[in-house]
């Protein structure tokens, strides 16, 4: 299932990787390099954790916390996915106050209405600044 899918970003090497079918593992909140129970190091200082929402957006790419969103209705606008009070929500950017909705408050599969142009780690260019 999607929803148990996770990512890193690599913080030493600045990339995103993909934790399905990587020699990382991730136990009760460490982050180890290696199989499991195999010569395991803990890299967890190394990685950004990244979630999947279970939601696929434009083009069924799934998404993820960290990632950046363009909602069709309202394409001027930017937002950015974070787990926030046990959800996942969508966080505006470019705006002086602090506002999110839930990520599932306009998810249509029949009309997709998400569209994910990038994430906080690759594309920060587009959020610089921003309340991230």
């Amino acid at each position: 299932m999607d929803r148990f899918k996770l990512r890193a970003w690599n913080k030493k090497l600045l990339i995103m990787e993909d934790i399905d079918g990587h020699d990382l593992c991730f136990v009760d909140g460490t982050i180890y390099d290696g199989e499991y129970g195999i010569d395991r190091t803990d890299v967890t200082d190394n990685y950004d954790l990244m979630q999947c929402t279970g939601l696929k957006g434009k083009n069924e790419k799934l998404i993820y916390e960290g990632d950046i969103i363009k909602i069709k209705l309202f394409e001027s606008k930017l937002y950015v996915v974070k787990f926030i009070d046990g959800g996942y929500r969508l966080i505006l950017c470019n705006s002086k106050k602090y506002f999110y909705i839930d990520i599932t408050m306009l998810y249509s599969k029949e009309e997709c209405m998400y569209e994910v142009i990038g994430n906080i780690y690759e594309n920060f260019e587009l959020i610089k600044g921003e309340n991230t």
